[in-house]
């Protein structure tokens, strides 16, 4: 993390109990002190640039940093509470005493593949274990790396990881461990016989708001401070958000916007749909979707090629008539996650001619992350026989353009709460504190360009034949 990139919230004095919020997400860490009625005291945050392979050391340290600065921001408030949100499908390997063995392997490794074949096999072939699993994973290094294989005591997730590191307790929950949790929140025995692995690797299974226990006394810096405050078990990013955005609920339509996307159905009983992954959400509750590898990445990646700023190819994607000669783009430089589950996808735009422009190539970028997503959306509404009059929209990447762009792409009305960090206010809630009901900006499909984006999104299913289905 650069301390010259970070932000720090507007400051504020006052002795009054506070709850310290952290968001660590794929493209930064955020840092929140909140009153118990949900005013905002201060917030700091450092971007974070991940790989295949993370330094979860890093993420302690950036968590030290950031809530120094937001605590001497708010005035130094007297810390009651603690919860921690944050990406998942990204393992960290620690020994017995808790020291790191090497580095995380985050959702974007996939290299696992002839381990998840092996296991999968020994399951029936049905596509259950992906290069992206835990178990695969730790085949892999249990092939690749042994002495480390052997040495190692508990592969927590990164919000898992920070919470031992502040508490020296060790504790999950169903929604971050999804792959290896079943429909009863419990862990899949078969699972872990197929791949030959200990569940006792991991840690028990609690729910998102259980009070894990107390920060430890004699930690560094600024942790100190936080000593005796109680922890949450906490959630993952995405649980999160569908907290503080107040979609919690059965019937409700989400999707996250960032580095990657995130789509998913809030159900009151579990449904299939061809790759998409039902996870036991909370009591219930189901949630049917998941994340994917493409997102505003993708728009990233063709700023760099095209020798301009993010900021500078939206701006030239605004200009672009969405009613002409927009080329089709495939998002998958990374490969790609949920529904497709293949890590040798990549990109491509289709139909360029001598007089596509820049700012039409930057639109089919983003209207190729928007196809995707309706992708995903649209199996995730034939299984549960019911389609929302909305979709609850939110995320970094949730600009005015994309949201219109999205809403046009999908045919469905776009609600994109005015309420900033949706992560940090599903966190507070997790603390004990209460985020405000915050109004909706509304995007409405435009009928005049609907015979146009189907078609577009008619040529990017054609061109997808091997994308297969989990």
């Amino acid at each position: 993390m650069n301390n010259a990139e970070r932000q720090v919230g507007p400051p504020r004095t006052g002795p009054e109990a506070a709850c310290l919020c952290v968001d660590l997400g794929a493209s930064s860490m955020r840092v929140a002190v909140f009153a118990r009625d949900g005013e905002a005291l201060a917030a700091a945050s450092a971007p974070l640039r991940l790989g295949t392979e993370a330094d979860a050391e890093a993420w302690f340290g950036g968590l030290e940093a950031l809530a120094g600065e937001a605590l001497a921001a708010a005035g130094r408030p007297r810390v009651a509470s603690v919860a921690i949100a944050a990406f998942t499908r990204s393992e960290v390997h620690l020994d017995a005493s808790g020291a790191v063995l090497r580095p995380a392997m985050t959702f974007r490794d996939a290299r696992a593949v002839e381990e998840a074949a092996r296991i999968d096999a020994r399951l029936g072939g049905q596509g259950e274990v992906t290069a992206f699993s835990p178990l695969a994973r730790l085949d892999w290094i249990r092939r690749h790396e042994p002495a480390v294989f052997a040495r190692m005591a508990l592969v927590p997730q990164p919000k898992d990881f920070l919470n031992f590191r502040l508490t020296g307790v060790a504790a999950a929950d169903p929604a971050s461990n999804a792959p290896l949790v079943g429909a009863t929140r419990g862990y899949l025995a078969a699972r872990f016989a197929a791949a030959g692995i200990d569940p006792g690797l991991f840690a028990p299974l609690r729910a998102p708001s259980d009070m894990l226990g107390h920060v430890r006394p004699g930690l560094p810096g600024a942790l100190a401070a936080l000593a005796g405050a109680r922890v949450a078990v906490g959630a993952m990013d995405t649980w999160a958000a569908t907290l503080g955005l107040g979609v919690h609920h059965a019937g409700a339509a989400y999707n996250l916007s960032g580095t990657t996307e995130v789509n998913g159905l809030i159900l009151s009983r579990a449904a299939e749909a061809p790759g998409l992954l039902c996870v036991a959400w909370d009591e219930g509750l189901f949630h049917l979707g998941g994340p994917s590898q493409a997102g505003g990445a993708c728009l990233d990646w063709f700023a760099r090629l095209s020798g301009a700023s993010v900021a500078g190819i939206a701006a030239e994607a605004a200009t672009s008539d969405p009613a002409g000669d927009v080329p089709v783009f495939l998002p998958y430089p990374d490969g790609e996650r949920v529904p497709f589950w293949n890590p040798a996808l990549r990109a491509g735009f289709l139909d360029l001619g001598r007089g596509t422009t820049r700012g039409a190539m930057a639109r089919a970028v983003m209207e190729g992350v928007a196809f995707h997503d309706r992708v995903v959306l649209e199996r995730g509404f034939a299984a549960c026989g019911a389609r929302p009059d909305s979709v609850v929209a939110a995320g970094g990447g949730a600009s005015d353009l994309w949201c219109q762009v999205k809403a046009d792409a999908w045919g469905i009305a776009l609600r994109r709460p005015a309420l900033a960090e949706p992560g940090l206010r599903g966190a507070l809630l997790l603390a004990g504190g209460a985020p405000p009901a915050p109004r909706d900006d509304l995007f409405l499909p435009r009928p005049a360009l609907r015979a146009a984006m189907d078609a577009r999104h008619a040529r990017f299913l054609a061109a997808l034949p091997g994308a297969g289905a989990r």
